[in-house]
């Protein structure tokens, strides 16, 4: 992303001084007018990508700030509330009836395999 701002900067550097050099030219023709009007438009729209490029960082920065705070304040209010005895345990015991649940399903889909695995052993040979 630097290196973007960077090729904007040099842009807007190098349009400056082609500006700088026709206006300091002698000449008044109309092309040459043009030709100077369509560089200050150029300028003008690298700013205004540079000033918009810059606020949404700068934005982007700031919700990222916000909820950093957020996740900290409640992880720091979390630790702090006291969790009861007994809903600790009824938790706990949630989780442990869901973990003998799978483990049931997975010892079904293994039961499932062996018998086909062992027909399989048996035309090979």
């Amino acid at each position: 992303m630097n290196s973007d701002f960077e090729q904007l900067a040099k842009a807007q550097a190098l349009l400056a001084q082609a500006l700088s050099c026709a206006r300091s030219s002698l000449s008044n023709n109309a092309n040459l007018g043009d030709a100077k009007n369509h560089m200050r438009h150029a300028i003008d729209k690298l700013q205004k990508v540079n000033r918009k490029t810059q606020m949404k960082k700068q934005v982007t920065q700031t919700e990222h700030d916000n909820w950093w705070g957020q996740v900290v304040a409640g992880t720091v209010n979390a630790s702090v509330a006291n969790v009861s005895q007994e809903a600790y345990s009824k938790s706990l015991k949630e989780l442990n009836m869901l973990i003998d649940s799978e483990k049931k399903k997975l010892d079904n889909i293994e039961n499932q395999v062996r018998p086909t695995q062992q027909k399989n052993e048996l035309f090979n040979d």
